[in-house]
């Protein structure tokens, strides 16, 4: 079965300031388990997720999404999580999702739960967050996590423009160890349609999306 994430990217002051705390705890400490390969700043909604029905999972996201207006979510300081045995150990950017948000992905998680394979943490506990370090911290978790206490976080509120699902590949079938995310399409809420990838990585288009929520968000304050 193909395996696929659903997340949304962050833009803006948000994207910014964890692209720039990824990089200097990368540095300061050396580890590079996510600098090794291209910084997205995002937060992953749903995943891993495995089904053999690709056509449906779009599809499901699509009509989801079409019932929901925009949604936000706020930093919430810094988080940590995972076990030190397992070697799956998380310092992240803890996200705060408004009420909307969360009633959007208890729906969208019924859906996909029909035919897909969930994680247990879609099902059982969802923690939200952009990931700041991971992978090869477990001999310095407690000096990166007692540098981010100690680190202003700002207090961003973050309008969810678009969902993103992203497709996983990997070149080793054995360890299935996944080293590159592709994007197959996007919902976007200002524009009220999905996108294919060409137009999602569309710069003319995100500035249309851009301008429709400066308007909005002027329409709002009137």
């Amino acid at each position: 079965m193909e395996s696929y994430l659903i997340e949304f990217r962050l833009s803006g002051s948000a994207r910014k300031y964890v692209k720039d705390t990824v990089f200097e705890v990368a540095k300061k400490f050396d580890v590079k388990g996510v600098t090794k390969n291209r910084v997205v700043p995002h937060v992953t909604i749903i995943g891993p997720i495995e089904t053999k029905n690709e056509h449906r999972l779009i599809q499901e996201i699509i009509e989801t999404c079409k019932k929901y207006d925009l949604t936000t979510i706020k930093f919430s300081g810094f988080t940590s999580f995972g076990g030190w045995l397992r070697g799956d150990r998380v310092l992240a950017v803890k996200i705060e999702p408004s009420s909307e948000f969360e009633l959007f992905r208890i729906e969208l998680v019924a859906k996909l739960s029909l035919f897909c394979q969930l994680s247990k943490f879609d099902i059982r506990k969802w923690k939200p967050h952009a990931t700041i370090a991971f992978k090869d911290i477990n001999k310095k978790f407690k000096q990166i996590k007692a540098f981010l206490e100690n680190r202003d976080c700002p207090e961003i509120q973050h309008y969810v423009l678009r969902i993103t699902l992203v497709r996983r590949t990997t070149n080793s079938k054995r360890n299935k160890h996944y080293n590159n995310d592709r994007i197959l399409c996007e919902y976007d809420f200002l524009l009220h349609r999905a996108l294919n990838r060409d137009e999602a990585l569309n710069r003319e288009i995100k500035k249309k999306t851009i301008m429709l929520l400066k308007k909005r968000i002027e329409g709002d304050k009137s």
